[in-house]
């Protein structure tokens, strides 16, 4: 059974329709991870024997519990201001950076991204 859940902290909207949403998203796939799969094209999933299908996990452990504080702007724009994931040093590779350079890069985000993809215990799974 997986866990998604939606806090609304706090929403102003003025008369306009503008203003900004504080959020808290928490997840938990308890232990497990979303799979993709793929077959060859033109065929189905569905119809496609497991022999013949392609498939990946998509999320190491570390990431398949977590929460984090997403603030949507007046705009539309995403931001995460905390994090935390069941890595043990939860300020460290996933914290709200990591997350912060999947939905809304700025000039810090590929180093952030990098740090991920040259650590060793992030990679070898």
């Amino acid at each position: 059974e997986t866990i998604v859940e939606l806090k609304i902290v706090e929403s102003l909207v003025d008369m306009s329709f503008e203003g900004r949403t504080d959020c808290e998203v928490s997840w938990d796939f308890n232990g497990s991870s979303p799979i993709l799969q793929t077959v060859e094209v033109g065929k189905s999933p569905i119809d496609t024997s497991h022999e013949n299908r392609k498939q990946v996990e998509l999320l190491i452990y570390e990431l398949r519990q977590g929460r984090l504080n997403l603030q949507v702007s007046p705009v539309g724009g995403l931001s995460i201001k905390k994090a935390a994931t069941t890595r043990e040093d939860r300020e460290g590779l996933y914290d709200w950076r990591f997350f912060n350079a999947l939905v809304a890069p700025d000039d810090d985000s590929a180093s952030k991204i990098l740090d991920v993809i040259h650590d060793k215990r992030s990679m070898k799974r």
